[in-house]
Order: C-alpha cells, then sequence, then structure tokens
C-alpha cells in the first residue's frame, strides 16, 4: 500500500508539472501572437491613415477606357466653365464696311450654368447672380432695374464673352488628377456712345468699332471623381474667363494693359452706332484704346470723293463740232 500511495503521488506530481509547463507554452504563444498582432496593426496604421487622407482625391486610372473617360471630362468641363457670351470669333468676323445690324445677333446671353453644374460637385461662387453694386440701402430703386451683377455688366456692355481658340487638351497625370490647357479669347465692347465718326464723301454715316480682345492662358489640374470635377488647381478668379468660378464684379478686364496679347479693333462699319448703354465702362479699355485716324488705311477709300470717270470734268463739252 505504501509503494502505491508513492506511485499516485509521482503520478500525480508529474501531472501538475505537465500542465503548469503546457500552460506556459500556451501563455507564450498566446503572448507571441498578440504582439505579432500589435505589430501588424501598426504597420497597417500609416497605411490606413494615408488612405483615409486620400479619400475626395483622384484615384489613378487602371485602364486606357478610364483615361480616355477622365480626359473627356476635363475637356468637356473645362468648355462648360469658361466658354459663355458672345463668340470672339464671330465679333472679328465683322469686316470692313459692315453694316451696325451686323453686331445685332452678337449681343450675349445670360451665362448658362446647368452644363457647369453635371460636371461640378466642388461647390462655386455666385457667379453673375452676385448682387449688383446699387443693391444698397440707398440705392433700392437701381437695384430694382439690375439686382444682379448679370442686369449691370448686360447694361454696360453691348458685347462680352469667350471661347477657346482650338481645342482644349487634356492629360492624365501619375497621381489620377488631369492637367487641362488651352487658350481663351476674350471680347469686351461697351456701345458705340464714345467711338469716332465720321461722314463717307457719299454722305453716309460711318463709325469706329473697336471690341476689345485678349488671349488667357488656361492651365488647370483637375480632381476627377464620379465623372465630376470635384478640385481645381490653378484656376483664374477673373470673371470674364471664369464665370462661374468667381463673384462678378465691376472689373471685368483689370489685368488688360499686362496681357501681352490685348488688342482693340478698329473696323470701319456704315450706319449709326448702338448707342444707349450706361456709361461705367471698364478703364483699362478706355485708357488702352487706340487713336482712330478716319483718313488713311481702311478709312482712306471712305473719306475719298468718289472717282471722276468724267474726263473733261463737270464743264467739257466733248460734242463734235
Amino acid at each position: 500500500m505504501g509503494l502505491d500511495k508513492m506511485r499516485i503521488r509521482l503520478l500525480a506530481a508529474v501531472m501538475a508539472v505537465t500542465l503548469v509547463l503546457a500552460g506556459l507554452g500556451g501563455w507564450a504563444v498566446w503572448s507571441n501572437h498578440k504582439a505579432h498582432a500589435k505589430a501588424v496593426a501598426a504597420a497597417q496604421a500609416p497605411a490606413k491613415k494615408a488612405e483615409k487622407g486620400r479619400r475626395g482625391a483622384a484615384k489613378t486610372p487602371s485602364t486606357a477606357a478610364d483615361r480616355a473617360a477622365l480626359k473627356a471630362t476635363a475637356i468637356a468641363w473645362a468648355r462648360a466653365a469658361h466658354e459663355w457670351g458672345t463668340d470672339p470669333a464671330a465679333v472679328a468676323a465683322v469686316g470692313s464696311g459692315s453694316d451696325t445690324s451686323a453686331l445685332t445677333g452678337l449681343r450675349p446671353s445670360k451665362p448658362d450654368k446647368s452644363a457647369f453644374d453635371a460636371l461640378y460637385s466642388g461647390g462655386g461662387e455666385t457667379g453673375p447672380d452676385t448682387p449688383s453694386p446699387y443693391c444698397t440701402p440707398t440705392r433700392m430703386s437701381a437695384c430694382d432695374s439690375q439686382p444682379t451683377m448679370w442686369d449691370y455688366w448686360y447694361a454696360n456692355e453691348y458685347l462680352m464673352g469667350a471661347r477657346f481658340v482650338s481645342d482644349p487638351t487634356a492629360d492624365v497625370l501619375p497621381d489620377g488628377r488631369v492637367k487641362v490647357k488651352g487658350a481663351l479669347r476674350t471680347v469686351l465692347w461697351t456701345d458705340g456712345e464714345t467711338e469716332a465718326s465720321t461722314q463717307g464723301a457719299d454722305g453716309s454715316a460711318w463709325w469706329a468699332f473697336a471690341p476689345a480682345y485678349a488671349i488667357h492662358d488656361i492651365d488647370e489640374t483637375l480632381t476627377i471623381e464620379d465623372g465630376k470635377v470635384s478640385g481645381v488647381d490653378g484656376s483664374t478668379n477673373r470673371w470674364l474667363v471664369s464665370p462661374f468660378l468667381s463673384d462678378w464684379n465691376k472689373n471685368p478686364c483689370w489685368d488688360a494693359d499686362s496681357q501681352p496679347s490685348y488688342m482693340q479693333g478698329d473696323v470701319p462699319m456704315r450706319g449709326d452706332a448702338p448707342k444707349g448703354l450706361l456709361p461705367d465702362r471698364d478703364t483699362s479699355i478706355a485708357r488702352l484704346k487706340p487713336a482712330t485716324d478716319l483718313t488713311s488705311g481702311a478709312w482712306g477709300p471712305i473719306a475719298a470723293p468718289p472717282a471722276d470717270t468724267d474726263q473733261c470734268g463737270s464743264g467739257c463739252d466733248l460734242s463734235l463740232h
């Protein structure tokens, strides 16, 4: 019996030691697993943080079709964001000797924002709906007739608008954003109130049509998500160039004299110049307006008397005697 008890005690001790060792081993495995999990989580944390920071940013396109879609969206957006109003090319096509009526169909309509809104999700400014300068407590009667900056400028400018000279280009950048570039031509003309005028040799009325043109370089980087532009870097805040990305103010061409491609026309027009608009003209345009010589160049034939087809003059008697 004594021997059996000793064996039982020895077996119990061995089992106890085995259980302790097993527990220590399990704890070590669990501890190592926990440490490994922490290490993995720590390694993944910066990546997750960076991913969160990139939310709302462009995604790198994976296929040629994706890149083509981004380019198409960028070009469509550029046209919707910058082209509006009077077409400068149509104004430039009005040639010397044209009748004043050629300008009638060139007056602008209020910029249509629907195409822009369909392609833009980044918010924006009030654009042409910016309250006019007349909307103050002391000038409310004028505000009633011109409540917005569109109303104000339509009452001051006969022609205004912008078009790309040629199709804008788009390139997808490595980070998924899209670079869009183009040359945008703008035109602005008040009315004929201050234009030079003269009477032709035949007694008809003539006046000098001098619209102001400028070329603006468009160079913007677009973030595009779900088929819409959500962010723009490099956009201009000139409302004549970007009518929906800036509030309109009283100075559309404040940088006209700094534009190397700025120019004004001087086109002889037949008839009476359009008049009657308000005289709140842009000062830089008035300052840069060229002097008009109504006796030379295209004006020479207008001012010259008709050629005398009678070789002997008006008093010559060509009858035979």
